[in-house]
């Protein structure tokens, strides 16, 4: 037999044979959903700021790790900077170095091609002044042929004359050379005035010790020059001359030969 407190609610429970009326009432239950989506949403709530929270720490986390990374690179930049400045001054001392020495080496060997020149003119000089016996009189010192840079068939020449002092008077006179070769197979004589660069025809000297003459030839297109004949004509005295192979080198100079 049940008795009801509260038709909605009521239920019967059997225990061993006898009745047992449980009341529930209805308001409990309606508190108890309302105590558990309050339970819910406040953890809800505290979930969101938590996790709002969390973010916001993460963030600043990030914000600072950020800002750290910054400024590691901004000093990583700066020194950087400062190396590549050390670099460049580095490198303008090396090539300034490197200049340096460049500029002694030539003046090295600047004062070398001097010592060379001096010890040449002293032992021209000291032949002048300290004449053998056998050398005495009007001689032909040097005689030079040396292919003219970056032309295909000029040449400069130098000639040197010289008189040893046991001669007292000037000598006066001319001077003139020649060369021969082939043209076209057939043998051909160049007198100076075809070749002189200068139209010169003669080299005219007067010296009591010594007199040089320096200038330039120009050999026609396709001579093969073999051989140079020197020519001296001192006045009131005999003719002398003397022949000497063409060079064979482009920068080469004809043994001296004193006449």
């Amino acid at each position: 037999m049940v008795w009801p407190c509260c038709p909605e609610t009521a239920r019967i429970v059997k225990k061993a044979g006898n009745l047992t009326i449980v009341h529930r009432s209805s308001g409990s239950g309606v508190w108890q959903r309302v105590l558990g989506f309050l339970l819910l949403l406040g953890l809800g709530a505290g979930l969101f700021f938590a996790g709002q929270w969390y973010a916001g720490h993460e963030r600043e986390k990030a914000r600072q790790t950020e800002q750290g990374l910054r400024d590691a690179l901004a000093e990583f930049e700066r020194q950087n900077t400062v190396l590549r400045d050390r670099i460049a001054v580095l490198e303008r001392s090396s090539e300034v170095d490197r200049r340096a020495y460049e500029r002694v080496g030539e003046e090295f060997q600047a004062l070398q091609r001097e010592i060379a020149e001096l010890r040449e003119e002293v032992n021209f000089y000291r032949g002048i002044v300290s004449p053998r016996e056998n050398s005495t009189g009007l001689r032909v010192e040097r005689f030079e042929l040396e292919k003219a840079p970056g032309q295909e068939r000029m040449y400069h020449y130098r000639l040197v004359l010289t008189q040893v002092l046991k001669n007292q008077r000037s000598v006066r006179g001319t001077a003139f050379f020649s060369v021969e070769g082939l043209q076209s197979g057939k043998p051909r004589v160049l007198k100076l005035k075809h070749i002189a660069a200068d139209k010169k025809t003669a080299l005219r000297f007067r010296f009591r010790y010594f007199q040089k003459f320096e200038g330039d030839i120009v050999l026609p297109k396709g001579f093969q020059p073999r051989q140079v004949t020197v020519t001296i004509q001192p006045r009131k005295r005999k003719q002398i001359r003397r022949s000497y192979p063409w060079p064979s080198s482009e920068d080469a100079s004809v043994p001296e030969e004193r006449v």
